[in-house]
């Protein structure tokens, strides 16, 4: 059967989504584009519904989104993915956002890895005929997601416990509750005063219930850097780069 290399979603813009400056948290933003990616693996066959059912998933390791102007509330918008690379390791899958009368909202690419569920070790994709069958080939104009370093000094320190509603069905903290643990601890002075230009987003290492993970951020001029821990390890961690709001 053949594959279809270029998906377009609707998403709409719902309350819950909105956030309390009246525009698009990161969060749900995030969201739309992963469950897009989501949607498009299961058409063609290789989601996670699918490597479930041989003890694989698929993991999330960088995310970069350059965004132009946030979906209005209530409003439609599209999302449109396809892959653009595949070597033994890594996947790269492209985004495009649009509203309704085809506006550039935002473009990202992210880096995707497939694992073992058991074992946690990735597997080689060049292996996988189903995906590679599925590689498009377009670049974006999107800059690839960097390495985050966070600086020695931070300007915030928080613990947070894993809880019930932070996970998901692999029962590991969910990639967009690491988001919005990240942006709880950013100063609210920052988010009412600026837009996001682009947020980059590093994931690292899973974590589970019941864990103390510490939280921190550094906000500067330009930009806010922000971590999750557990005790050394690194488990995540987040650029955004702002805009004065216009």
């Amino acid at each position: 059967m053949a594959k279809t290399l270029v998906h377009t979603f609707p998403f709409r813009t719902f309350q819950q989504d909105i956030d309390c400056m009246n525009r698009m948290s990161l969060p749900a933003l995030v969201r739309a584009i992963l469950n897009a990616a989501c949607m498009a693996a299961n058409d063609n066959r290789f989601g996670t519904i699918q490597l479930n059912e041989e003890g694989l998933t698929w993991v999330l390791s960088r995310i970069n989104i350059e965004i132009n102007s946030l979906p209005e509330p209530e409003h439609t918008f599209y999302i449109t993915t396809w892959i653009e690379a595949c070597n033994n390791l890594v996947s790269t899958r492209n985004f495009k956002l649009t509203d309704e009368k085809g506006m550039l909202l935002g473009q990202a690419c992210s880096l995707w890895s497939i694992i073992d569920v058991k074992t946690r070790m990735p597997i080689n994709l060049l292996e996988r005929s189903e995906l590679m069958e599925a590689v498009e080939g377009t670049a974006t104009t999107c800059s690839r997601p960097r390495h985050i370093k966070m600086p020695e000094q931070v300007d915030t320190c928080q613990e947070h416990t894993v809880v019930y509603s932070d996970l998901d069905f692999n029962h590991h903290v969910n990639s967009t509750k690491y988001i919005e643990w990240m942006m709880n601890i950013l100063p609210i002075a920052v988010i009412e005063k600026q837009w996001i230009k682009a947020c980059t987003i590093n994931y690292s290492a899973e974590s589970y219930h019941g864990e103390k993970v510490v939280l921190t951020q550094k906000t500067e001029e330009s930009n806010s850097k922000c971590s999750v821990k557990r005790g050394d390890r690194v488990l995540c961690t987040m650029k955004i780069d702002w805009k004065n709001e216009i």
